[in-house]
């Protein structure tokens, strides 16, 4: 027990004892393996971490991508009644401005009802 003792305390010298027949050499205090952490090269990214990530922006995808198509169509319904509003507007406007007699039927708008169309 104490040759063990002295080969632990002498292990970071430059000289330890000379072993004996029937003893064991102890290992060096250093013997210790480094965390699997600090042995992966210096530059990249673990599997772990970019499982995360990929997890992560598939969530926000998968709430993002319904509330854009909804916003999409709601920005294409308002669109279109913009753009009927405008013809209506523009009708309105030929009949007051067309002679007293004249048909309804024969006024044609110029400009927005060639976008409905």
């Amino acid at each position: 027990m104490i040759r063990l003792y002295q080969s632990l305390t002498n292990a970071g010298t430059t000289h330890s004892p000379s072993p004996q027949l029937g003893t064991r050499q102890a290992a060096p205090m250093n013997h210790c393996k480094t965390p699997w952490t600090a042995q992966r090269p210096a530059g990249g990214f673990s599997l772990l971490e970019l499982v995360t990530v990929f997890a992560g922006i598939t969530i926000l995808a998968a709430l993002g991508i319904p509330n854009v198509i909804n916003y999409l169509n709601y920005v294409r319904v308002k669109e279109a009644k913009a753009t009927l509003n405008l013809a209506a507007a523009e009708c309105l406007q030929l009949a007051r401005n067309a002679p007293s007699g004249t048909p309804i039927t024969s006024l044609t708008p110029t400009s927005s009802l060639q976008q409905v169309r």
